[in-house]
Formats: structure tokens, sequence, C-alpha cells
């Protein structure tokens, strides 16, 4: 199976074709023309609008170097299946930008739905008048609960019995006093 290459698919250098004073060639009006299609180079190398549009045609059918190469050297003619390509790819990216700005979006909206769902000590006062404050603990008296700290436990055993404690007297009291400290043995 063999490849068909297109002429589009290579570079043209344009210096070959054209002579130097192509520019001076052209009509006044073949000039007014192509001008819009120039950028503006007012002040270009100290010169006015119309002596730097002249000299920068000259350097550009002569072959000069505009720091990144001469575009003549290699010129690409455009073609539809060229343009319909970029437009294209162009295309698939911004589908694939709209896609991934939707999903971003709507993790962001279910995470903070997810947050607003949880319910806070504080957020449930908020939300219900009615609810007794008597029974949410503080914050103080949920960290500090014997109940859940192995640590706590022990030191209230240790500050109850006094000094000189054995670890026997401290152990029956944290069985009996906070039994679900006491991890579970594997």
């Amino acid at each position: 199976m063999s490849k068909r290459c297109k002429v589009d698919d290579f570079p043209v250098n344009l210096l070959a074709l054209l002579p130097p004073d192509a520019w001076d060639r052209l009509s006044f009006e073949e000039q007014q023309a192509l001008l819009p299609d120039l950028p503006p180079l007012d002040g270009w190398w100290d010169l006015s609008g119309d002596d730097a549009t002249a000299e920068n045609l000259r350097q550009l059918f002569r072959g000069g170097n505009f720091n990144f190469g001469n575009p003549l050297m290699s010129f690409y003619f455009p073609s539809e299946s060229r343009t319909r390509a970029r437009a294209a790819a162009r295309a698939a990216f911004d589908a694939r930008k709209r896609v991934f700005t939707k999903q971003l979006l709507q993790s962001i909206i279910q995470n903070r739905s997810q947050c607003l769902k949880q319910v806070l000590p504080a957020d449930e006062l908020a939300l219900n008048p009615e609810l007794d404050i008597s029974v949410i603990p503080p914050c103080k008296a949920t960290v500090d609960d014997v109940d859940h700290s192995l640590f706590l436990a022990i030191r209230l055993a240790l500050t109850a019995s006094g000094h000189g404690v054995a670890v026997d007297a401290v152990a029956a009291y944290v069985e009996t006093h906070a039994p679900r400290t006491i991890p579970p043995i594997s």
C-alpha cells in the first residue's frame, strides 16, 4: 500500500522563485492591497511606517534572517485539508477542555455538597433550635473523654489512687472505670 504525498505537505522555497525586487515590481494598487496583511512596522529600526515596510520587504525577499529564519525559505501553501485538520484539532481540544472543566466543576460541587451534609455540632444547633444543648458535649469534654483514651484513663487512675500505686491497681481501675480504652488483644 503506497502512501500518496500531497504537494502541500512539503515546504516551498519561495526565495528561489521570486526575484529580490518582487515587491518593487508590483503596481501601487497591488502593494496597497497587500499592505493590510503586513504587521505594523512603525518605528522599526527608527524608520517611518512606509520606510520600515519597504526595508522589511527588501530584507524578506533578499532572504534576510528575522531572528527566527526567513518565512519564505520554508513556505507552506494553505490548503483546504490542512485548514480543516487544524480546525478539527482545535475543536477537539476545545471539547476536551470543556469536558475537563465540567468534570472539575462537578467534582467541586459534589465535594462541597458532601461537606455540607456532614453535620457538625454547631451546625446542628443552627439548623435545629429544638435540640437540647446539654446533649452535645463541648469540644474540650470530647477531647478529654476518659472512655476513649487509654492515656487519660491511666492518668486518672494515678491521680485518684495517690503516690506509690501498683501496676495491678492501675490496671484494675482502668478495667472498671474505662473498659473501652483497653486495646483488643489480637
